[in-house]
């Protein structure tokens, strides 16, 4: 939201259509989601999925400082780039970590119940 004349919160006109966006999380999520499984096999589960979650987290962390900044400036829609970025990393963290989970999986449980 941003300011009108009168001080009053609007909806922004020049916000990008988050349509347009939406879909990448997802598409960038399922698309990794083999790779990390390569490097859970390649390094280890855990240690792939610790990795990821210390970028998830700074990601996230990064995501909630970008809000908070965009919130003061007059032409907010500038960080959009920003944002769309650092949720990307969220969703490519997210996915790696699926991957992983399927190596975990194999290792923790028997062949029979895995």
């Amino acid at each position: 939201y941003i300011k009108d004349e009168d001080g009053n919160q609007i909806t922004n006109p020049n916000a990008p259509d988050v349509f347009k966006f939406s879909w990448m999380g997802a598409a960038v999520g399922s698309l990794i989601r083999p790779i990390g499984g390569v490097l859970s096999d390649k390094f280890g589960g855990a240690k792939v999925t610790m990795v990821a979650i210390v970028v998830c987290t700074a990601a996230a962390m990064g995501q909630a400082i970008v809000v908070q900044k965009t919130r003061e400036l007059d032409e907010p829609e500038k960080n959009f780039g920003i944002f769309l970025f650092l949720f990307l990393v969220l969703f490519l963290c997210t996915g790696t970590m699926n991957g992983s989970t399927f190596r975990t999986i194999g290792v923790l449980f028997e062949p029979e119940i895995a």
